[in-house]
C-alpha cells in the first residue's frame, strides 16, 4: 500500500469520529485499494443478538439486508468475535473452507455473491455487548491476489481504528452525560445506552462493571438488558416499548431506590435532533436510543425484622415475592433463576424465619417493622 494511500485512508477514520457518514467513504476507498472484487463491513456482533452490517461496501444490499437474519449462521464471526483487538485473521483460519461450504451460510449468502469464501477480519473494540469488527470478504477468483492486499491493509490500519474506536467511546461517553445533565438527571453512577430492541449500544466503565457483575442487571434473551428488580424491569420493558413505537412524548422516567437498591433513571434520546454524535454508525444507534442511568445505590435507612433474622437482600426480596402468594415457578421467572435457586432459597428462609409453611412466613412479612418504627416495603407494595 503506497504511503499516501495509507496517510489519505488514516485521516478518514479520524474525520469520521466527528462525521460518522464518513465511514462509507473510508470502506469504498478501502475496497478500491485492495481491489479484486473486494467488499468490505464494519458491523457488531453478540452472541446472544447476533450481528448486523453497520457500514458496507461492495456488497449486494439486499444480501447486507440480510445479513441481520443469517448473521447466527455466521461461522466466521462466532470465530472472530473471541480473537484479540487488532488481530487480523484469515477467514479460513476463522472457519476452514470444507466446513464453511457445508453451511446455510455459505449456500445463502457466500456462493450468491460471486462465491465471496476468501477474506479476513478483526476485532476492533468490545462492549458487554458484543465486539465491533472490521472485516472484508474476496471471491475465490481472486484470492491469489486480493486476500493478501486485505491483510496488509488490516494490519496498517488496525492501531488507528483500535485508537479511533477507543476515542470516539470516550467521546460518546461526554455525550451521553450531557444529555443525562440537560435532562436534570441527578449524578449517576453507571450509564447504559439501549437501542430499542434492548439491545445495548454502549456502557460507560461503571455500566460495564455492573453488566459483568449481574447483580443488579444483565444481558438475557436476544441480547437484551434487563433490570434484576421487577418494578424497575416493568418500567424499562414499558419505556422501551415507548421508544420503538416512535411517537408521543419522548421517554422519561425516574424508578426511585430504596433498601440498597438504586434510583434508576430512564431517558430517550432523539440522536436526528442532537449535533455531532460520534461513531454513531458504528454502534448502529437508531434515531431514537433509551439512556439508562443507575444512580448510587441507597443505604437502607434502618434494619428491618427479615435482615435481623439474618435473611440477605435476595431472600427478602424471595419472601416478600412468597408472602403475596406468587408461586415458586413465578418468582423463579420474574427474577430470571432457575427454579431449584428459588426453592433453595426459600428453605433458607424457613430456617431462618423459624417457619415450615407459605402461611406462617407471610404473617411474618406481613407485619415485619424495621427496628425503629418505619414499616418494611415489600417488592408488591412499590408496585
Amino acid at each position: 500500500m503506497e504511503a499516501d494511500t495509507e496517510r489519505a485512508l488514516v485521516a478518514s477514520i479520524y474525520s469520521a469520529l466527528l462525521d460518522p457518514s464518513r465511514w462509507q467513504g473510508f470502506l469504498s476507498d478501502a475496497a478500491a485499494e485492495v481491489g479484486g472484487g473486494a467488499r468490505l463491513q464494519i458491523h457488531g456482533w453478540s452472541e446472544a443478538g447476533g450481528g448486523t452490517c453497520s457500514v458496507a461496501a461492495g456488497y449486494d444490499p439486499e444480501m447486507i439486508l440480510a445479513y441481520r437474519k443469517l448473521s447466527f449462521l455466521n461461522p466466521w464471526a462466532q470465530s472472530i468475535v473471541r480473537a484479540p483487538v487488532g488481530v487480523p485473521l484469515r477467514s479460513e483460519r476463522l472457519c476452514p473452507e470444507e466446513v464453511l461450504k457445508k453451511t446455510l451460510f455459505y449456500a445463502d449468502w457466500v456462493r450468491p455473491q460471486e462465491d465471496i469464501v476468501a477474506g479476513a477480519g478483526m476485532v476492533v473494540g468490545r462492549t458487554p455487548a458484543g465486539a465491533f469488527m472490521f472485516g472484508g470478504n474476496i471471491p475465490v477468483r481472486y484470492r491469489e491476489i486480493g486476500q493478501p492486499r486485505l491483510i496488509v491493509l488490516m494490519k496498517r490500519l488496525a492501531p488507528h481504528l483500535s485508537l479511533a474506536w477507543q476515542i470516539g467511546q470516550s467521546m460518546l461517553a461526554s455525550k451521553v452525560q450531557l444529555a443525562a445533565a440537560s435532562a436534570s438527571m441527578t449524578p449517576a453512577a453507571a450509564m447504559i445506552l439501549l437501542r430499542p430492541d434492548g439491545t445495548v449500544a454502549y456502557a460507560d466503565e461503571a455500566g460495564e462493571r455492573m453488566l459483568a457483575e449481574q447483580a443488579l442487571c444483565g444481558i438475557h434473551h436476544g441480547g437484551c438488558f434487563s433490570l434484576r428488580y421487577p418494578k424497575a424491569q416493568e418500567a424499562l420493558s414499558a419505556a422501551l416499548q415507548n421508544v420503538q413505537r416512535g411517537r408521543g412524548t419522548p421517554v422519561a422516567v425516574t424508578i426511585p431506590g430504596f433498601n440498597g437498591w438504586p434510583t434508576i433513571h430512564l431517558m430517550e434520546i432523539d440522536q436526528s435532533r442532537c449535533e455531532d454524535w460520534p461513531l454513531a454508525t458504528l454502534l448502529r444507534l437508531p434515531e431514537r436510543s433509551l439512556l439508562c442511568a443507575v444512580g448510587p445505590a441507597r443505604p437502607a435507612k434502618s434494619t428491618n425484622l427479615l435482615a435481623a433474622l439474618g435473611l440477605t437482600e435476595a431472600e427478602q426480596e424471595v419472601a416478600a415475592e412468597i408472602a403475596s402468594g406468587k408461586d415458586t415457578a413465578l418468582v423463579a421467572q420474574r427474577r430470571g433463576v432457575s427454579v431449584t435457586t428459588v426453592r433453595s432459597q426459600v428453605q433458607s428462609i424457613y430456617h431462618k424465619c423459624g417457619v415450615r409453611n407459605r402461611a406462617a412466613l407471610a404473617a411474618l412479612v406481613l407485619t415485619a417493622r424495621p427496628i425503629g418504627g418505619n414499616i418494611a416495603r415489600t417488592q408488591d407494595e412499590l408496585k
